[in-house]
């Protein structure tokens, strides 16, 4: 099962992406000449921006028709992976989200005024806060997955076909 948050390191011979903690996110390209993507390469390139925006927006529209923004939707996903079995921590959301602790903070905020998360002290270590879902959370949380999953299986066959073809070698323009 992959892991859907955390350090990671991705490096191929032309891009190096690193995700270090919550913030700092390396991203080195070594740019080849302008000339060596073939037009093709181009508009594989563009088409896959297009189905990755085409979900994104999906995730808004889908989020904001239960009143919440994607990045709410998303910190409610990151509370259920995140929080399973042990509670999580918002030092912890924040890593997995990517964003600031104050950020996450606000974000936490927002969303257990809306009823959708609580507060407790931790069991473990009582100077320490976690943050649940609640029963509307859950069911928040529920829908909007299971659209989100509807959605998944729609594109998938143009994602595949995309990574298919990102898996093979770069196609370059005649000289």
């Amino acid at each position: 099962m992959m892991k859907p948050f955390g350090t990671a390191a991705v490096s191929r011979r032309d891009i190096r992406i690193e995700f270090t903690s919550s913030c700092d996110i390396t991203v080195t390209v070594k740019t080849r000449p302008e000339s060596d993507l073939s037009e093709e390469e181009f508009l594989r390139l563009a088409g896959f921006r297009g189905v990755l925006r085409a979900f994104q927006t999906f995730s808004e529209q889908a989020a904001h028709a239960l009143g919440l923004t994607s990045l709410q939707y998303q910190t409610l996903l990151a509370i259920k992976v995140l929080g399973n079995p042990a509670p999580v921590t918002v030092k912890t959301l924040s890593a997995s989200l990517l964003i600031k602790h104050n950020s996450t903070v606000g974000l936490v905020d927002r969303i257990e005024h809306l009823g959708l998360v609580e507060r407790r002290q931790s069991a473990g270590d009582r100077r320490s806060v976690v943050v649940v879902l609640t029963r509307k959370g859950q069911r928040a949380l529920d829908r909007l997955a299971a659209g989100h999953r509807l959605e998944l299986r729609r594109v998938a066959p143009q994602l595949l076909q995309y990574a298919r073809s990102f898996a093979q070698p770069v196609d370059v323009a005649p000289s």
